[in-house]
């Protein structure tokens, strides 16, 4: 860091996500972006040009330059393992978008290399730093709804348009649904219940209709080792003109807790006499996850989310996809990629 003490920051990735992990970066009064890399200099250029940075097409740049002490990967999925593992050699603290990569194999490139170095890295599980699904995971570790038996997660919009070249179209740069959208829940439920997935069974459309194209929407059981279930839904297959729905809800022996974006920024706990409504902070999910990040690299902490919570969670969609594909469940861990 130079002698302002302040982390300086290199994004990469100057779409949607991009633009939302440099305003929290901005935020903050211990960090400044100093680089925004886009391979279309136009988009690096309108984004810098926001947050006083400045806009490189070049990304070795953004990795290498010796000014740089964070690198914050918000690149398609397709691109993360080559682009984290010459980040994190070159010694560089690395924040990564999820998913941590498109296989398992790729996944363990990237956290290879993250063993050999002092830096620290995280892969951005957004949610659980939403404070609405914190304040679930906090009532469920003081056992206010008793032990888990059901769980159900929906995260339903229509199709992203924001992204390049219209990547999350290809399956195999994207990995569609299962791999891009449902995997924060996936790593959400594992992480709210402390236990790991023993089965999977999925289903995605097969039928293709004007927007709607295979995989754009799916559905998937999961099998906990521990006798939990959980369901979970997505769909990039909404019109344009319905609102990004998020549901979650967590079942109980004594209780339910639910939360639905579209109900007002708050939780419900249902009890055998009586209903509470919870209002956590209002502040940003994304501004506290990378508040976090910045504070495990200030004060030498490990960060709340680990390599191997990314795999595990890329492990299970990885699962439902191939359930999918054969119609049949899959048991975990899987063998091979």
């Amino acid at each position: 860091m130079k002698n302002s003490g302040k982390l300086r920051v290199s994004i990469l990735g100057a779409g949607y996500m991009g633009r939302v992990h440099a305003e929290s970066w901005t935020k903050l009064d211990c960090a400044e972006v100093i680089k925004v890399y886009s391979r279309n200099l136009s988009r690096a250029k309108s984004l810098a040009r926001e947050i006083a940075a400045q806009p490189v097409n070049d990304i070795k740049e953004a990795i290498l330059s010796g000014e740089v002490d964070v690198v914050d990967i918000c690149l398609p999925t397709f691109l993360h393992k080559e682009v984290a593992v010459k980040a994190l050699k070159a010694e560089k603290h690395l924040l990564l978008e999820k998913p941590i990569a498109l296989t398992l194999n790729e996944a363990k490139e990237i956290i290879n290399a993250a063993e050999k170095t002092s830096s620290k890295f995280m892969v951005a599980h957004c949610l659980r730093f939403f404070p609405e699904y914190a304040k679930i995971k906090q009532l469920l570790d003081s056992h206010s709804i008793g032990d888990v038996r059901v769980m159900r997660a929906y995260r339903i919009g229509t199709y992203p348009t924001w992204g390049s070249d219209n990547w999350f179209s290809n399956l195999s740069k994207s990995g569609g649904v299962l791999i891009d959208l449902m995997i924060h829940d996936f790593d959400f439920m594992r992480w709210l219940i402390g236990d790991e997935v023993e089965r999977v069974y999925a289903q995605v459309n097969e039928k293709v209709a004007g927007h709607l194209r295979k995989g754009y929407h799916a559905m998937a059981i999961l099998k906990f080792k521990g006798g939990a279930i959980a369901y979970a839904e997505g769909s990039w297959a909404l019109p344009a003109t319905h609102p990004f729905t998020m549901y979650f809800e967590v079942a109980g022996t004594k209780g339910l807790l639910t939360y639905s974006n579209r109900k007002g920024l708050t939780c419900k706990a249902y009890y055998e006499k009586e209903v509470q409504e919870l209002s956590p902070t209002s502040k940003s999910g994304y501004d506290l996850e990378i508040e976090h990040f910045a504070r495990c690299i200030l004060m030498d902490l490990e960060p709340m989310i680990k390599p191997i919570d990314a795999y595990n969670a890329l492990e299970i969609a990885i699962a439902a996809k191939k359930s999918a594909e054969t119609n049949r469940p899959v048991q975990q861990p899987l063998r091979g990629d």
